[in-house]
């Protein structure tokens, strides 16, 4: 193997890598569906840990210490503003990320303090923080609000061991409508991904939203990710026939509305040069260099600039409430601790008429400078009796320009008896 040439494993530390080959751990190729995975790989020895990945227990660690963490490789590139720098050796697949970035956040997967990691593992986490300097100021491009395609695959490779669940967990991802040809064998399987692959998107919310196959897309042939689409669907808007369908695209892929050939011929035009398309920020063409219109982003609904998805769950006599919060990149919301006169902070509180009190208070961001960005959860502890959770939520989205009107009172309900 030549030398990653990543700049953490090239300073400002020169580092040694004494690069090793290790035996692929066996769950890798439970984890690969579309690919075969090798019998060995290239390691660098970042902990001083000497396991034997191949023959431990699940979940087992011989010093009884904290397991790393790695990420999903599904959808994990969606943006221009991710990196995956290097994996590990751990339970998952062969491509999940356990050094990464996004934006100006940095991902170190490791779990172990500078005495227990070797002089290279020291090395190269001091490389990593010096790397992530360079991008205090950059932004988050992307937001994960839902499924990305990939970890479809990820659930038709794990089919066979689903036994009797497999009819469920077929419902779970397409909902009534499981396409023809996906419940066969391994290689059946294999092939409807592939071949519809390009035309996959994910409908409705991260839990209990479905994959459907666009069928739109699929009459052009041309793939819902490649920017060709759009190039198609504005040229056929002149055209009666097909007008309809090119309108559909467009709106499905860009979230905008306009409505004449002018009008999105321009916006095309003007974001062509930083257009990405990303699954997990709703299957939707964006761009790292334009900013929205002052008119798209003051006259933006205020619950598509602020989305909330709820989970609920009881454990004992309490309920375990997480609801994950997502601000639009162009918006910001007030912390309770720091707002502008005349603002509206973001508040959690039970709806009222809920069976439900808070046990313990909900733990809120709190800024410094009283802006928060991008997304959060907020756990709550609730006590009482009942099947539904329903929360109320204050905010205000603003950017830096001016504000939305206050929302007050927006509802989010869970229902803890949904079926699976």
């Amino acid at each position: 193997m030549s030398r990653p040439l990543h700049p953490i494993f090239v300073g400002p530390l020169p580092v040694d890598l004494n690069i090793e080959t290790t035996p692929t751990p066996p769950d890798y190729s439970h984890y690969s569906f579309l690919e075969e995975v090798p019998k060995t790989l290239p390691t660098v020895a970042i902990l001083k840990k000497k396991w034997d990945p191949l023959h431990l227990p699940v979940g087992y660690r011989p010093d009884d210490s904290e397991p790393g963490l790695v990420t999903s490789d599904a959808g994990f590139l969606d943006s221009p503003d991710m990196e995956s720098i290097a994996g590990g050796i751990h339970l998952k697949g062969v491509h999940y990320v356990a050094i990464g970035r996004q934006g100006h956040v940095l991902q170190w997967g490791f779990f172990g303090t500078a005495e227990e990691m070797t002089e290279v593992g020291r090395r190269v986490f001091i490389n990593a923080v010096a790397y992530i300097a360079r991008f205090k100021d950059a932004p988050i491009l992307a937001l994960r609000q839902t499924a990305p395609r990939d970890s479809l695959a990820l659930t038709l490779g794990f089919l066979d061991e689903a036994g009797d669940r497999r009819k469920g967990v077929l419902e779970r991802e397409f909902g009534d409508h499981v396409p023809a040809g996906v419940d066969g064998d391994r290689d059946a399987r294999k092939a409807w991904y592939v071949a519809n692959r390009p035309y996959l998107r994910y409908e409705g919310p991260l839990y209990g939203g479905h994959y459907v196959v666009d069928e739109d897309a699929k009459e052009l042939g041309i793939a819902n990710d490649d920017a060709a689409i759009l190039d198609r669907a504005v040229l056929d808007l002149g055209n009666e026939k097909t007008a309809d369908r090119s309108l559909r695209l467009l709106r499905r892929y860009t979230g905008k509305r306009f409505t004449t050939a002018a009008e999105w011929h321009t916006w095309l035009d003007s974001n062509r040069p930083g257009l990405y398309f990303s699954d997990w920020y709703g299957y939707e063409f964006h761009s790292k260099n334009a900013k929205a219109s002052r008119a798209e982003v003051s006259t933006m609904d205020p619950a598509k600039a602020v989305q909330f998805e709820m989970i609920a769950y009881r454990r004992g006599d309490d309920v375990i409430v997480q609801l994950k919060t997502k601000i639009d990149p162009q918006y910001h919301i007030y912390s309770a601790n720091r707002h502008p006169p005349g603002t509206l902070p973001f508040d959690v509180r039970v709806a009222s008429g809920s069976p439900f009190s808070i046990a313990s208070p909900p733990v809120l961001p709190s800024p410094k400078s009283g802006n928060v960005y991008g997304h959060f959860t907020v756990d709550m502890k609730l006590k009482g009796k009942g099947e539904t959770v329903a929360l109320a939520v204050d905010y205000q989205a603003c950017t830096e320009e001016f504000c939305l009107v206050p929302t007050t009172g927006r509802e989010v309900t869970y229902s803890m008896n949904r079926p699976e």
